[in-house]
């Protein structure tokens, strides 16, 4: 036949390869250099890939035909990653849902997450066929998917191996907080999504208990926390400064180097470290405001801390909530601090803030400004602009709130994962040696609990008497427990199979599904059914070659790596390219909420 163009041509050629088998012929092929294990890493099944997907799986193809060619048994299985936020805000943007208590009110547990395994299903379907027309040669047949019963059973071997290894804990701690999805996020997530933002900077007077005209000066960028607070930290070792303002007769305290912010007149009454301020008692400024705070019989003091107060900004004496700061939670637990909750899981104050009940924390940020000026406790203020963290999923701007989570101690682990980094031939060589090690090197524990409800099962069940903890490690393991074999291992039917304790309490499982970035981390032998089946992981592992964006060296380079050293005490992968990102003409990332995505079929059925 006569070929008339491009496309025809790669009709032609489509036609070949199918009518031949030619694709399988080669996938199946075996070589005799031995076995290669290249890893793909799962795309999220939520949507269409843009150019800058398609790029990452032709880059992975090419590299993968030469090794073919070169005469390796290549493993070449693909996966998509199929739980999670990521599936979850897709189906309710379908829904017009903007609540989680939505869900539950509305459509059920058992219906939502029906629908969020049939849109997963749909869009692996359109991701493969996509992959396909780019002519991407893997195994698209069978690829691996997080929300099968087999792969979950691998990752919860995975959090048992955790729980043996006593790595595994229950704790109360300040997270990053999505107030619309209703849930902790972990430090790589946090690290996804910061936007640039515009917040108040203020100055304000706590007065000094039983000092007249006496009041310390302190600087927050977060006003709504305000409510909450229940100390003033100091340096012990820096200068501070009594001084009086001219004008008003008021004397304030503050660092010695950050009288600069003073905008009047004032004198330097006197000059002493900040030892000298510990134990004083203060008014906080909010207190006709807020009956939480009226209620406390501790707390409000001056306490001391060299490790989280700087003369570089501020005032040197800063605003202290354990409620919404992480280093304000550790001082808090050093100094026997109250801790007052007032923010709901959705962002919203409780009815003990009192006038600020029922008001969300931007709202919040606005009155209680007004009312500092009202009780003449705001000395100044300004507007800073930052980056802040969003949530990597809903974009919603997060909050940061104590709440009781599981997590895995992955700071314990610090110097394995920067030893076992060390291993791996990174390419470009600084990807690893700089970017990801400066990472790992300052590795935080993994809170790994969700309060969602489409994901991987917390396999935790806990007596609700004595607190005591049995973890599955495996699905089989469960049935066995309980002589019945499960069809459906998602909430809500996995939150049914209870048993007795032997205090003569309840075990039943704790109601919180796993961070998805478990689901990707656990892939390197979760993909090949280990501990389940053996056969292809003791061939195969560890993981060859893996290839991603420079997104993943705080994503799922770096979920792999930690899961690998908390399930086997090695990295599951030895080599890394690290490749860039596809960019508009703008040299902006693409994404659909900037409007500035090009689909490869854009391109595909204008040149071929």
């Amino acid at each position: 036949m006569a070929i008339k163009n491009v496309f025809e041509l790669e009709k032609y050629i489509q036609d070949f390869w199918k009518d031949n088998d030619i694709i399988n012929k080669v996938l199946s092929k075996k070589g005799n250099l031995g076995s290669y294990y290249f890893l793909d890493g799962p795309p999220y099944a939520t949507a269409r890939i843009h150019i800058g997907t398609a790029w990452n799986k032709i880059l992975k193809d090419s590299i993968l035909r030469y090794k073919r060619m070169k005469g390796y048994d290549v493993w070449i299985k693909p996966g998509y990653d199929t739980h999670g936020l990521p599936i979850e805000v897709m189906v309710e943007k379908k829904l017009d849902l903007k609540r989680k208590q939505e869900i539950i009110n509305t459509i059920g547990i058992k219906k939502f997450n029906e629908l969020c395994k049939n849109y997963a299903d749909q869009f692996v379907t359109v991701l493969n066929n996509q992959f396909k027309s780019l002519a991407v040669w893997m195994d698209w047949n069978n690829p691996y998917l997080t929300y099968t019963k087999k792969y979950i059973s691998s990752i919860w071997w995975a959090i048992n191996e955790a729980h043996k290894k006593n790595l595994l804990k229950e704790d109360l701690r300040v997270f990053h907080w999505c107030p619309r999805c209703e849930t902790v996020l972990s430090e790589h997530e946090v690290a996804q999504e910061y936007r640039d933002v515009q917040d108040p900077a203020i100055y304000v007077k706590f007065p000094i208990k039983e000092k007249e005209n006496e009041s310390i000066l302190v600087w927050t960028t977060t006003p709504w926390t305000l409510p909450s607070n229940t100390g003033i930290m100091v340096h012990p070792k820096i200068k501070y400064s009594k001084i009086l303002l001219i004008k008003t007769q008021e004397i304030l305290y503050l660092a010695s180097k950050r009288l600069n912010v003073i905008k009047d007149e004032y004198k330097i009454l006197d000059e002493f470290k900040g030892n000298k301020l510990k134990g004083i008692k203060y008014i906080p400024p909010l207190l006709k405001e807020v009956p939480a705070l009226q209620k406390l019989i501790s707390g409000h003091q001056i306490i001391l801390s060299s490790k989280f107060v700087s003369e570089e900004e501020g005032t040197g004496c800063v605003h202290t909530a354990p409620e919404h700061g992480k280093e304000d939670f550790e001082v808090a637990r050093e100094n026997n601090l109250p801790i007052i909750t007032l923010i709901d899981d959705t962002g919203f104050f409780v009815e003990d803030a009192g006038k600020y009940s029922k008001q969300n924390t931007m709202t919040a940020n606005e009155n209680i400004i007004q009312d500092l000026k009202s009780n003449h406790m705001l000395y100044h203020i300004e507007t800073i602009s930052h980056t802040y963290p969003h949530c990597w999923r809903c974009k919603t701007r997060l909050i940061l709130k104590s709440t009781r989570q599981w997590l895995l101690s992955v700071s314990q682990l610090r110097s394995s994962l920067v030893s076992e980094n060390k291993k791996i031939n990174w390419i470009p060589e600084w990807a690893g040696k700089q970017r990801f090690q400066n990472w790992v090197e300052n590795a935080k524990d993994w809170v790994i609990s969700r309060q969602r409800f489409w994901g991987t099962p917390l396999p935790v069940w806990k007596c609700n008497k004595c607190d005591d903890i049995e973890v599955m490690g495996s699905v089989q393991e469960l049935e066995n427990k309980i002589g019945k074999t499960l069809i459906d291992i998602h909430r809500p039917l996995i939150d049914t199979p209870q048993w007795d304790c032997k205090c003569g309490g309840i075990k039943k499982r704790v109601p919180e599904v796993i961070d998805v970035w478990i689901d990707s981390g656990a892939a390197s032998w979760a993909s090949l059914g280990y501990p389940d089946e053996t056969q292809n992981f003791d061939k195969l592992w560890p993981v060859e070659f893996i290839t991603e964006g420079h997104d993943q060296t705080r994503g799922w380079f770096y979920s792999m790596l930690a899961m690998g050293i908390i399930a086997f005490g090695t990295s599951p992968y030895k080599n890394v390219l690290m490749h860039g990102f596809a960019l508009d003409s703008n040299g902006r990332g693409m994404h659909k909420s900037l409007g500035n995505v090009v689909y490869p079929e854009e391109l595909t059925e204008k040149y071929g």
